[in-house]
């Protein structure tokens, strides 16, 4: 007989077998025990996750010679024949191959003769969401009311392209991504009855990339025993996969925490000559980076490499530092997937993160209590020379007992410094402006009619004194992002605004009239519409002797 791939091997043929559903598997049972049995359900879930099997193992126990059952027999000729695909009562259909309204017309027309062999007769439909507009109304009829005989399970990974009015007359049924946990112990299940050899962290980074789904992670499987040798390890898993291996990530976020980028960005670039691709590194990236955050808590975590461990307790950064790497990280490139965009789109992720930390608030360090009374040296205390430290209520009570006035001495202190890192900022814009000018002169010029408002929660706002100057600088949003976030690390986004939307008093730079320029009113209708057409800052009048008015 042909070699199966084990996923067909180890597909479950009963309910108790389906790992990870165990809501959706008790629900079915107790109403195969009731017989309270629908005319049509609906299965929705990533992929892997067991839709159809829990279909197939519907099919076979409500046709089932001991039952309807609340679990198939698996012996008796209705549920061999549907264990094999031989039945000619249950009837599969890929609706993404057979979308038509003419397939959908040949459903309906066979639906009202009785099955040939079976109990009922069943129409097992995978996708159903990529049916036609005209085949789904087709079918919404036969659906509703369907002979007693004809039983319909619908299955589909996304259903919400599907039409109300068919996920309403279904029983609808959930399917959840399976824990890793138990990925994990399926797979070691299956590689023990199998008698292959591996290691346990091999199984673990298998699990994990499967993102929930036992297809994919028996797939990835298949393919590590024959990739291997004798044993499924690690680092064979790493090779097939094309990831690196979780040192380097170690070493990239040491350089990182270091904000040595350049020391980042050679790792990065060491990591794409061998032939990595930037998409899994940046996601190797973010998930390396959970692993450091969880470390670092007080709970204890399972499945958490030991080279995140490790960083967590020796070399890790604070917390607000792996929260901003974590959002920075999880944004997605504009940049199309592959090739030297997404190259250069990750090599500017690095060097953000790198300099992210320059703008981050400094961890609170406790402050000395007052030094406590000597006692007698002993062996378990520590060293007389360590500060003691104060606990939380020595905290709370010192907060309660400041005054009125050195409350309001703090908040003063808090506000100068706020307003210090206000004024900072706005002393990089003409910075910001010759940067544009380097890389975009059109762009720059739009921006000459902009003035800086500040950066509220990492966005940019720009205030522009016309719309049309708004308009154009929109189109280049990514540019302008891309400039900014060299001049100010802490820009993630920006937004644009007309000057009319500004606070009073927020402008702070950008073009302004000259005190001894004529107004609006005493300039020529002529000029006046030019200054409205191209901006104030684009049109001047020149006398006869040739002196700027």
């Amino acid at each position: 007989m042909a070699y199966q791939a084990l996923y067909r091997v180890w597909r479950p043929q009963r309910f108790a077998d389906v790992i990870g559903q165990e809501a959706v598997t008790r629900t079915l049972r107790h109403q195969l025990q009731q017989g309270r049995i629908s005319h049509a359900y609906l299965f929705c879930g990533p992929r892997g996750t067991g839709k159809t099997s829990c279909a197939k193992i519907l099919a076979k126990a409500v046709n089932c010679v001991q039952g309807p059952s609340d679990e198939p027999c698996n012996h008796c000729d209705s549920c061999v024949a549907i264990t094999r695909g031989e039945s000619l009562d249950v009837i599969e259909m890929d609706a993404a191959s057979n979308r038509r309204i003419d397939e959908m017309r040949e459903i309906i027309d066979q639906v009202k003769y009785a099955p040939s062999q079976t109990r009922f007769k069943v129409y097992i439909i995978d996708e159903v969401h990529m049916l036609t507009n005209d085949a789904a109304n087709a079918l919404l009829k036969t659906l509703e009311e369907p002979p007693a005989h004809v039983l319909f399970i619908l299955a589909t990974t996304d259903p919400d392209k599907l039409l109300p009015t068919i996920r309403s007359r279904c029983q609808r049924y959930d399917f959840r991504r399976i824990a890793t946990p138990q990925l994990v112990q399926r797979l070691t299940d299956i590689c023990t009855a199998e008698h292959v050899a591996y290691e346990p962290e091999a199984l673990q980074l298998i699990a994990r990339m499967a993102d929930g789904g036992l297809r994919d992670a028996l797939s990835l499987l298949d393919e590590c025993i024959a990739f291997g040798e004798e044993t499924i390890r690690r680092s064979d898993v790493e090779a097939l996969l094309g990831i690196p291996p979780n040192h380097f990530y170690a070493e990239l976020c040491t350089a990182l925490a270091r904000r040595a980028w350049d020391q980042a960005l050679q790792l990065a670039d060491e990591a794409l000559d061998a032939g990595r691709e930037a998409g899994p590194l940046r996601e190797g990236l973010s998930a390396f980076l959970r692993d450091v955050l969880l470390a670092k808590g007080e709970r204890a975590f399972t499945l958490l490499s030991p080279e995140a461990v490790d960083f967590a307790q020796e070399a890790s950064p604070p917390v607000e530092t792996l929260i901003t790497w974590m959002e920075m990280a999880a944004q997605r490139p504009r940049a199309p997937r592959g090739g030297l965009a997404e190259r250069l789109a990750l090599e500017a992720l690095l060097v953000r993160m790198a300099l992210a930390g320059e703008n981050l608030p400094a961890v609170p360090q406790p402050m000395p209590s007052p030094a406590p009374a000597p006692a007698p040296a002993s062996p378990a205390r520590a060293s007389a020379d360590t500060p003691a430290l104060p606990d939380a209520k020595d905290a709370k009570r010192e907060k309660q007992e400041r005054t009125p006035a050195e409350e309001r001495s703090t908040t003063e202190r808090s506000e100068k410094a706020t307003a210090g890192e206000a004024e900072e900022a706005a002393k990089r814009w003409p910075s910001f402006l010759a940067a544009i000018k380097e890389a975009d002169v059109r762009t720059h010029a739009f921006l000459l009619d902009a003035s800086f408002g500040g950066i509220v929660d990492g966005t940019l706002q720009l205030y522009f004194a016309h719309s049309f100057h708004q308009q154009m600088a929109e189109k280049e949003q990514g540019r302008i992002l891309t400039v900014a976030q060299q001049i100010w690390p802490q820009v993630l986004q920006v937004q644009f605004h007309l000057s009319s939307q500004q606070p009073q008093g927020a402008r702070t730079s950008g073009p302004s009239q000259s005190a001894s320029s004529p107004s609006m009113g005493e300039l020529p209708p002529l000029v006046q519409r030019a200054q409205k057409l191209f901006g104030e800052a684009w049109v001047s009048t020149v006398d006869e002797g040739g002196d700027l008015l």
